[in-house]
């Protein structure tokens, strides 16, 4: 992104979560809701780790299962 802004060309649309293996995997008419999805699953286990609240890691693998739960459920 910022080579593009350095350069003053388009900045890309999609960026790394859009290219992981678990969106890439989907079909392209939800792909941009999947990585939202993900996106947000995310940041709350960032928040919940730099908080040290829950330590044994259970946040990390409910958020999985929601998403790829959605997954299924969008296709």
């Amino acid at each position: 992104m910022f080579k593009a802004i350095r350069t003053k060309k388009k900045t890309p649309k999609y960026g790394l979560i859009y290219n992981a293996s678990l969106v890439g995997q989907c079909s392209n008419k939800i792909k941009g809701k999947i990585s939202r999805t993900l996106a947000s699953k995310c940041s709350l286990c960032v928040r919940v780790d730099a908080l040290g609240d829950n330590e044994d890691g259970d946040m990390g693998l409910e958020a999985k299962d929601y998403v790829n739960k959605r997954i299924q459920y969008l296709e």
